[in-house]
């Protein structure tokens, strides 16, 4: 999660996939996971829905949220009090949305307005519920989960809405790597919270978004 300040406030960082891969199965010999289960591909785009005016400190913001159009994440901004809030390389747009905004709005003191989004490029920029593996949790999937599993055991791969993630690897049953990637992926997510403040926390939680799910088994 990237972190920065603006006038006391803390910034946010860090996915519908058309069909949730919970319970797919890879054989650790083939070495046969997908490239991106949710089919992402790590390329983005930055949907711009409002203009910033003449704001040096709204621009800054948007800077900050657009780099590397690394989705899903959201901004939004209050022109008058020049306050803003953005979340970015989380796993669910709809989240990223919901917790910038109220951060937001907590700080400026009225609803905020949604400036922009990033998105992955396959999704239209209507999009304003969608999930899968954020550019983050993509490569802990392919460079991290994928490489440590072995044959013969289990292993396992969750994810929170949020920027969370955790796996597990070389259990003797499929129970332990599910419990093993769970566990893993809520320290992750209570760290997080932790992180994005009081607010943000809150409206996670409000929202149901803080929470962890297995989207994928690697089976023996």
């Amino acid at each position: 999660m990237q972190n920065a300040g603006f006038r006391g406030m803390r910034v946010l960082s860090a996915v519908c996939a058309l069909a949730l891969l919970a319970g797919c199965q890879a054989s650790p010999e083939g070495r046969a996971l997908p490239d991106d289960p949710y089919g992402w591909h790590g390329s983005g785009k930055i949907v711009r829905l409002a203009e910033l005016g003449d704001s040096a400190e709204l621009r800054r913001g948007f800077a900050e949220m657009s780099r590397g159009e690394v989705y899903f994440g959201a901004l939004h901004v209050d022109r008058e009090s020049e306050r803003y809030a953005y979340t970015r390389s989380w796993n669910s747009i709809e989240a990223a949305i919901s917790v910038s905004a109220a951060v937001c709005s907590s700080k400026s003191g009225r609803a905020c307005q949604l400036a922009a989004l990033a998105l992955p490029a396959a999704l239209p920029p209507d999009t304003r519920r969608a999930k899968g593996f954020s550019v983050q949790t993509l490569n802990q999937f392919r460079l991290l989960y994928a490489k440590v599993q072995k044959p013969g055991l289990w292993g396992a791969y969750a994810i929170a809405p949020m920027a969370a993630q955790g796996f597990s690897a070389q259990e003797r049953t499929e129970e332990d790597a599910t419990r093993g990637a769970l566990k893993d992926c809520e320290f992750r997510l209570e760290a997080e919270l932790a992180r994005i403040g009081p607010a943000g926390a809150a409206a996670a939680r409000r929202a149901g978004f803080a929470r962890c799910e297995v989207v994928h088994i690697t089976s023996p």
